[in-house]
């Protein structure tokens, strides 16, 4: 028992090691927190007023550059630019495109796309 208890920790503290280090775990669990959860101040007041006037500037027009272009801007001004460049490269706008033509209402999101193996932590 006392051998399998030691090959354990022995291969947790090793995978544990290359998460943190070879695969940027922390730093994108940052960026998770920071944008997809809103948790990074400015960042979050600043893309809601940005996707905020991009519904409202009008109908929308199929490609979804404004809701990017608003999130690009949103990230750049705030201090989530601040965060790892590899985890920010993650980051994704997501356009939902109305059900009918008659309808105008777009609806705007964020996406992570996270790396293997980060992606076994972050959908566990």
């Amino acid at each position: 028992e006392h051998v399998v208890d030691e090959a354990l920790q022995r291969a947790s503290s090793r995978v544990l090691d290359a998460l943190r280090g070879e695969f940027l775990l922390v730093e994108h669990l940052r960026c998770l927190s920071a944008c997809l959860l809103l948790t990074q101040g400015d960042f979050a007041l600043r893309v809601v007023d940005a996707f905020d006037g991009v519904a409202s500037a009008g109908p929308f027009s199929g490609g979804g550059g404004d809701a990017v272009a608003a999130f690009e801007a949103a990230l750049r001004g705030s201090n989530a630019s601040r965060l790892h460049p590899a985890a920010l490269e993650r980051l994704r706008v997501v356009v939902v495109a109305p059900e009918s033509p008659a309808r105008d209402e777009v609806a705007f999101g964020l996406s992570y796309d996270a790396p293997p193996p980060i992606d076994a932590v972050v959908d566990a």
